[in-house]
């Protein structure tokens, strides 16, 4: 995964890391799975890249945010990921981003840990962020609670 944008050290939020992510849980198998691995996209296709954004950070109450849209076990064994944050942290962060002026629907699908890759132009701008990348690329932003 590459680093793309750093957020200001005055954030100071656990949810400082965004990763571009799968629409789909469904993941590569067998020999599509092995050219992958090669691949600079690091085995997650980049085909697949393109429906969700989702934020997970470095901090306990970020790591979660992945287990209702893909697959647990695949994403410990490949991405070497942890889970565990409840449901107030995540009411908390789209209390956070209602209040930068995130839609109620995206905000529905946020409390079950994502949002549509098509507001996430507009999101991140609001959040002062900068623009996303162009389709098919992985975002990181890294901030300053991600250890």
């Amino acid at each position: 995964m590459r680093q793309v944008y750093e957020v200001s050290d005055q954030t100071k939020r656990w949810w400082d890391l965004v990763w571009f992510l799968p629409a789909a849980p469904e993941q590569p198998e067998g020999q599509e799975w092995a050219e992958l691995c090669s691949h600079p996209c690091g085995g997650m296709s980049c085909n697949y890249l393109d429906g969700w954004v989702l934020p997970v950070g470095g901090a306990p109450a970020c790591q979660d945010m992945l287990r209702d849209i893909v697959d647990e076990v695949w994403c410990t064994e490949h991405l070497g990921l942890d889970y565990g944050v409840s449901d107030s942290a995540k009411a908390e962060y789209a209390g956070y981003l209602a209040g930068k002026g995130m839609e109620p629907g995206e905000l529905g699908m946020l409390q079950q840990g994502v949002y549509p890759l098509s507001a996430t132009d507009r999101v991140l701008d609001t959040l002062g962020i900068g623009e996303s990348p162009a389709s098919g690329a992985l975002l990181m932003v890294l901030g300053p609670n991600c250890d």
